[in-house]
């Protein structure tokens, strides 16, 4: 386990009062002014003095390689990216849909940039904590993005998109569900990683593509793998459960 996912586990732990470590942790009872207090103790101190302490107060023993291995430097330019993105497409209550769906894309990328982090967002999503969530938007983006309102984007996310991002979205998923139920699992994996030879190869034969001209790779690119559609396919793979709705409901549920 890496230096970054012990600081994931102990920020939940502390936030949650399941670990006490003398010096750090808040007794406030919203749950967001908890985790907001924390951040700000962790950043007085450093993420690797945060781990020792809390690995300390749990008893654990950290490898020291683990500390050896982890890049302050590299690690504050994922961060300040994430910052930046976070700053510039915060989603508040005021935001109309466009500005919010950037807030929610701005997350994704940053998840994308940590494998650790898209793991712990599966186990956050499929154990619905929400706190946890909360807590991960913070390391990342630094802002507040609620799991239940993210979920509902994500489910939904091609239904407020142009026509032929609409159908991409709708065939692809269809025919990564039929794969996965037909147990071809290494091409399902091809597909969501973008090869183009498995894409070319499964294209002649699937009922849902050969019948469709512009059902090409970069039709497949651009309206599939570059708008976090593939990110999605994991999340549902791997057993997060997504809103129910219904396209003529969508508007009550906006």
């Amino acid at each position: 386990m890496s230096l970054f996912e012990y600081y994931l586990r102990y920020l939940t732990a502390v936030c949650e009062g399941s670990l006490t470590v003398e010096g750090l942790g808040s007794k406030k009872e919203d749950p967001t002014e908890r985790a907001m207090e924390l951040q700000a103790q962790i950043a007085a101190i450093g993420i690797p003095e945060f781990v020792r302490l809390c690995a300390a107060a749990e008893g654990t023993q950290i490898p020291q390689e683990a500390y050896d291995r982890f890049d302050p430097a590299e690690l504050a330019a994922v961060m300040r990216q994430a910052v930046s993105a976070g700053e510039e497409n915060a989603p508040s209550a005021s935001e109309e849909p466009a500005e919010k769906q950037n807030a929610y894309e701005a997350f994704l990328d940053c998840l994308c940039l940590e494998d650790a982090l898209l793991e712990y967002l599966i186990n956050v999503l499929k154990n619905e904590d929400g706190l946890g969530f909360f807590r991960l938007s913070q390391v990342t983006v630094r802002r507040e993005l609620k799991l239940a309102d993210f979920l509902f984007w994500f489910a939904t996310k091609e239904l407020y998109a142009e026509e032929t991002e609409r159908a991409c979205a709708t065939i692809i998923d269809a025919l990564l569900a039929r794969l996965a139920e037909e147990g071809q699992t290494e091409a399902v994996a091809a597909l969501i990683a973008g090869d183009r030879t498995t894409f070319e190869l499964i294209r002649c034969d699937a009922p849902e593509l050969r019948q469709l001209p512009a059902a090409t790779y970069e039709w497949f690119e651009e309206y599939y793998l570059d708008r976090y559609y593939p990110i999605r396919a994991i999340l549902k793979l791997r057993g997060v459960k997504f809103p129910e709705f219904s396209p003529e409901g969508k508007d009550d549920e906006a």
